[in-house]
């Protein structure tokens, strides 16, 4: 019988940290992957999305498709090399297959996994199957796909040319960065978005009016708030204030969400719980059986993958023995578009909801005077929220260079910052992060 202290399911960020950190905590441990280490992360979402972006923020649209597709490539290539160096340094035991719950339970309580017909047991199992694009529900869609006139994202980042004429459909992370990259090398593009904001509300009214200000600039078409009744050809009918509307691109790319990989891994078999589509956990990442834990997109907490990393912490350490809870209060967010938008904690919206009194303070980007060299096209603007007590609960920043500059943010909020405290703090200087102390030391708004 093959046994080990904890199999994972799933190679993808939360599965691999978790194999890494049980490994250094002195366990035996196998990862079970269907396709390649890495997961969505490494060859379908944020690596190959910023390799292309950074591409197109350094050509000034004279750009070679060949010369970006290559070093797309090659940068997928090189981290998936550094990657498998980490996981085999740590000791850690790959199975290539897809691996799946039982029923069985052996004595001793140890859990049974299914791979190919093969049967391993461990004392933990940690589910990290991540996800993947929802399919849209919309008449057309399909024949369009046959037709090579729509693309899912993961076929997009397939793709070796880009037409001239571009239609997203999906405002969120995913859709507004392939956007910006879009429009950075030269391309006609437009968004089509069925709720009334983009990004699924994210962030506040007067950050998210800044922001599309700043795309709809740049070239971007941006509309919002409609009923998309069908896809026709190389052509989208959609319904605007009861009005039917039709816009016809060379290419229509669908970025509509994404669902948890629930399917086929044994869920019943093993009466693991599920909860809206994905596996229910509780805050130490355990579900519904104390020797089964998950993390990453497949709980749909937060479907990030620096989030992946601190759930597949959090459930090796109780497996460990540690007592650990996950904290979701200020997970850094960040869409990597042009110009960036990065975010952390409450935004003002929540708080109003909850009934919480708070006031804010806002800058532009530019009293930052390396941001006004670098950037100086755009404002920009940096947004900080305090609780009545002057606590820092939120922050919202559009500008390039936040995405670096928001888990300072972040970190600010979890340790109960207040506003003395960043006016107390020494930035560097010129620098683009001395706008948080220059919005802190500005007058409420």
């Amino acid at each position: 019988m093959d046994k080990f202290d904890a199999i994972i399911i799933g190679g993808g960020p939360a599965g691999y940290h978790a194999a890494m950190e049980l490994s250094k905590n002195g366990k035996a441990v196998v990862v079970v992957e269907a396709s390649g280490l890495g997961g969505t992360c490494l060859y379908r979402g944020c690596i190959p999305t910023k390799s292309l972006l950074y591409c197109a923020k350094h050509i000034e649209r004279n750009y070679d498709e060949k010369l970006i597709n290559s070093k797309k490539k090659s940068d997928i290539q090189r981290l998936y090399k550094g990657l498998k160096y980490q996981i085999q340094q740590c000791g850690v035991k790959i199975i290539q297959g897809r691996g799946k719950l039982t029923s069985d339970r052996e004595k001793n309580n140890l859990v049974c996994i299914e791979v190919d017909k093969e049967k391993y047991y461990a004392d933990y199992v940690i589910i990290a199957t991540g996800s993947d694009y929802k399919n849209l529900d919309i008449k057309g869609v399909q024949e369009a796909i046959a037709l090579k006139r729509a693309v899912y994202s993961d076929a997009f980042l397939e793709l070796e040319k880009y037409p001239d004429n571009i239609t997203i459909i999906g405002a969120g992370v995913v859709g507004i960065e392939f956007a910006s990259f879009l429009n950075m090398i030269g391309k006609k593009v437009c968004i089509l978005e069925s709720q009334k904001y983009i990004l699924s509300g994210m962030l506040d009214d007067d950050v998210n009016a800044l922001f599309i200000q700043e795309l709809v600039r740049r070239g971007i078409e941006i509309i919002t708030d409609i009923y998309i009744e069908k896809v026709d050809n190389s052509s989208v009918i959609y319904k605007k204030n009861n009005e039917y509307e039709e816009y016809t691109s060379d290419l229509i790319v669908i970025a509509s969400g994404r669902k948890a990989n629930i399917e086929d891994i044994g869920l019943e078999s093993a009466e693991v719980a599920v909860d809206a589509g994905y596996i229910w956990v509780d805050e130490h990442c355990c579900t519904s059986d104390k020797k089964i834990y998950a993390c990453g997109d497949v709980i749909g907490k937060s479907m990030l993958a620096h989030s992946a990393y601190r759930e597949a912490e959090v459930a090796v350490d109780n497996i460990c023995g540690k007592d650990q809870k996950m904290d979701y209060s200020a997970i850094p967010i960040t869409v990597y578009s042009n110009p960036e938008i990065a975010m952390a904690g409450k935004t003002e919206n929540e708080l109003r909801k909850d009934k919480i009194k708070y006031y804010v303070k806002k800058k532009s980007m530019l009293y930052s005077s390396r941001y006004s060299i670098e950037h100086s096209e755009f404002p920009g603007l940096c947004k900080l929220i305090f609780d009545d007590t002057g606590v820092l609960v939120g922050a919202q920043m559009v500008g390039n260079g936040s995405s670096e500059i928001v888990f300072t943010l972040a970190d600010m909020i979890l340790t109960s910052q207040t506003e003395r405290d960043i006016r107390n703090k020494i930035f560097p200087h010129p620098s683009i992060i001395e706008i948080i102390k220059e919005t802190a030391c500005s007058e409420p708004c």
